[in-house]
């Protein structure tokens, strides 16, 4: 090999299936692999992915969905021990029984975390913090990221009449998790944080190429981690549109 490369293979193998009858179709993906060496210090050695999916229409107007996936790998070598996995799981629906009438939902579960040892120089260490194996004027502390995000989402659509056209809905994104602490006057900032966004709009026909559109929309982040040396981040915002359309 030439000066200055590292030599790394890689292996994998995957097996996957699928089922498909009527209104019912699946399939499933599974992979497992690793690797004889390492460049990064996240690169793993084992690893094993796993995903799946179904939808299922027993109705014209009804669509049920959902996948999940899994992720995880190591790497053991001593002075990196590095562990990590990823799980996310998604439901959905979608409903419309009729033109006058229409409803989609969805939700997600994600979970990641990662743990490695760490190296760095720091006069306030973590609690058990040692020498770093690679170097020895370093400390070194076994480092911890985890975070669950929680996904949800709806929207209900309107026609009562037939030149009105309405919609309705609300996301959110819940995020709380954890990581190793180097600063303890440091809020854990996204890691504890909510994001929020509902919305509402009408639509009219008014004439024959003449319609009205009116449109609300709020925005609101917020963190719920402690105060540290400024406050958490908090923000909102109203936007409306109101529009004439020829």
């Amino acid at each position: 090999p030439l000066s200055g490369t590292t030599q790394l293979n890689r292996y994998a193998g995957v097996l996957g299936a699928w089922y498909r009858k009527g209104p019912l179709h699946a399939d499933i993906n599974a992979e497992y692999g690793g690797a004889d060496n390492w460049v990064y210090r996240t690169d793993p050695l084992n690893f094993f992915n796993f995903r799946g999916n179904v939808s299922y229409a027993p109705r014209p107007w009804l669509m049920l969905g959902g996948n999940f996936a899994y992720q995880k790998a190591s790497n053991n070598t001593p002075g990196i021990n590095l562990g990590q996995h990823n799980y996310t799981t998604m439901v959905t629906a979608t409903i419309m029984p009729n033109r006058k009438w229409g409803f989609d939902l969805a939700y997600s579960f994600d979970a990641i975390q990662q743990n490695l040892f760490l190296c760095f120089q720091d006069s306030t260490p973590p609690p058990g913090s040692t020498t770093c194996a690679g170097d020895s004027s370093l400390l070194q502390t076994y480092g911890v990221y985890q975070t669950h995000t929680q996904y949800g989402y709806f929207a209900l659509t309107l026609s009562p009449l037939e030149r009105v056209n309405m919609r309705l809905g609300y996301s959110i994104v819940d995020n709380q998790g954890t990581t190793t602490d180097f600063n303890a006057l440091l809020p854990l900032g996204p890691l504890a944080s909510t994001y929020q966004t509902p919305l509402a709009t009408v639509d009219v026909k008014l004439y024959k190429n003449v319609s009205f559109k009116g449109a609300w929309n709020y925005y609101q982040y917020g963190e719920g981690s402690f105060v540290g040396p400024t406050a958490p981040r908090y923000f909102h915002a109203n936007n409306t549109t109101l529009a004439l359309r020829y």
